[in-house]
């Protein structure tokens, strides 16, 4: 009977160490989900930046450059 006891004890203790794995998943599949969103919002509240180099196609011919 004890083998018995023995087998049952050792499936419980394997389904409470499965369930605590599916907590523990869980919950951190929640934290990445938090971080994502938090980081979304932050790239959202940048703002634009306003183009501070002209575009070189603009610029050609129009300096010269004389350092030897």
């Amino acid at each position: 009977m004890s083998e018995v006891s023995m087998i049952a004890s050792m499936a419980t203790s394997l389904s409470q160490a499965q369930l605590a794995r599916d907590v523990q998943t869980s919950v951190q599949r929640k934290a990445l989900d938090i971080v994502q969103e938090s980081a979304a919002q932050l790239i959202d509240g940048l703002p634009d930046i306003p183009e501070m180099v002209p575009d070189p196609a603009q610029r050609v011919g129009t300096v010269v450059d004389v350092s030897v």
